[in-house]
């Protein structure tokens, strides 16, 4: 995936870069929506070298992206359905078939909030290995 936003703030080897809001940024989480605007603020490694003011390419591999997409829509559904089976076949296990689909369902939805403990375990170890961060690859010529 790959954006053009203007960068506002250098810090050693770091760029935080302005970009507009686009469709595909829906729910990545990689950048950070301003309030109010229909812009966002990434911190990207500054590989081109920016100065404040340029406008540059920024990218994050399809790689990453598609793990991340992968990470907060497929796990929480999976999660979910393997919960329902767990809970209604322990249920019927317990010889009490008349409740499997409520307590299917319950379960189904715990480990749907389980689920989104482990993303966020991932999310902060992620963050901590900056794997997720975008690449300031290009200073754009206006």
């Amino acid at each position: 995936m790959q954006e053009v936003g203007t960068v506002v703030e250098v810090k050693d080897d770091l760029a935080i870069v302005e970009v507009e809001r686009s469709p595909a940024c829906e729910r990545c989480g990689v950048c950070y929506q301003m309030l109010g605007t229909n812009k966002m603020v990434a911190q990207a490694r500054n590989n081109a070298g920016a100065k404040v003011g340029e406008k540059v390419n920024l990218e994050i591999e399809s790689k990453i992206f598609l793990t991340v997409a992968f990470v907060l829509y497929i796990i929480p559904v999976v999660f979910l359905i393997i919960g329902y089976f767990i809970g209604s076949t322990l249920v019927t296990f317990l010889q009490k078939p008349t409740y499997s689909q409520e307590v299917g369902i319950l379960s189904g939805f715990i480990f749907l909030g389980f689920s989104y403990l482990i993303i966020r375990m991932i999310d902060r170890r992620a963050a901590l290995s900056k794997q997720i961060q975008p690449v300031v690859t290009e200073i754009v010529k206006s």
